[in-house]
């Protein structure tokens, strides 16, 4: 029990890239990773990767996996997601919009 209060704790220490702060338990936070001109924006495909209690991770965040899930060939934007419920749940995801 100890070292999972420790754990909740520190983990909160997390700066995003552009210098926004994480919240000590719980973060929710979507970024434009590029944008790409002259391709609309008519599907999205979503791929995730997940860890929980820091025990068990898995999935596929990739762009490529993101592009299947939407049946895009032609990128419009790329986003990443990322929902943390510290020290239980982690989710990080690829957005790929386009057509």
């Amino acid at each position: 029990l100890f070292c999972l209060l420790l754990l909740s704790l520190t983990t909160g220490c997390y700066s995003a890239k552009d210098g926004a702060s994480a919240g000590l338990f719980i973060t929710s936070t979507v970024d434009t990773v590029q944008a790409f001109n002259g391709v609309k924006p008519k599907r999205e495909g979503k791929a995730c990767r997940f860890n929980i209690g820091y025990l068990y991770a898995a999935g596929d965040s990739s762009v490529g996996a993101a592009k299947n899930d939407g049946g895009i060939t032609d990128i419009a934007s790329i986003d990443r997601s990322y929902f943390n419920f510290t020290p239980l749940f982690t989710r990080s995801c690829v957005i790929v919009k386009g057509q």
